[in-house]
């Protein structure tokens, strides 16, 4: 929650971000339910688009997500314009996923998205805290966040976010996995036409 002193150097501040990281990465490691990923990456893999809800940093996280599946022609929507969530739940079908992700999943917003999605049996996959929470109830799938970060009394969601990106990556390398020599041959194509930096 507060990773660094006032007073501290900035060698003290820079090891304190890289011992934060390393734990918030292993203690999310520790809670993952690899047959539950298992589930998740087949009905992602298989889903004709994937939709992400969330607000504040879960869409930060979900926005890097959705950047790397473009590059494999993977179809994730996001709306980040405020109240245009909702409409993306009124198009959703039994043919999308939805990725939610909520620290605390008890965002009253979060839980009016999920009650729609259920009456459009759209599946469900949760990204939160560990323990009960109205999200995990509601949803399909469930992927555990690293949960000693404080919702309101930190400096900024330095762990969340981290353990948030982490599941996010695994998701996406799980499923680059499943046609990696086709996703690696798309990538490549993309980036020769496409990125304008050349090497040396």
């Amino acid at each position: 929650n507060f990773p660094f002193l006032p007073h501290d150097s900035k060698e003290t501040i820079a090891e304190n971000l890289v011992s934060l990281t390393n734990e918030v990465i292993h203690d999310t490691h520790q809670l993952i339910d690899f047959e539950e990923l298992n589930k998740i990456i087949d009905l992602l893999y298989n889903s004709e688009e994937i939709d992400i809800y969330g607000f504040g940093n879960s869409i930060l996280a979900g926005l890097s997500f959705q950047h790397k599946m473009a590059r494999i022609a993977k179809m994730v929507n996001i709306r980040t314009i405020p109240g245009e969530q909702i409409f993306l739940t009124s198009t959703s079908n039994e043919k999308k996923a939805a990725i939610v992700i909520s620290y605390s999943g008890e965002t009253n917003e979060i839980i009016r998205f999920v009650k729609v999605l259920k009456t459009k049996k759209t599946p469900i996959i949760a990204i939160t805290s560990l323990g009960d929470n109205q999200l995990s109830d509601f949803a399909d799938y469930t992927l555990h966040l690293d949960s000693r970060e404080k919702i309101f009394s930190k400096m900024a969601p330095f762990a969340s976010q981290i353990s948030m990106e982490y599941i996010l990556n695994i998701i996406f390398s799980c499923i680059y996995q499943k046609d990696y020599e086709e996703n690696t041959r798309k990538k490549i194509d993309f980036d020769k036409v496409n990125d304008s930096r050349r090497p040396s």
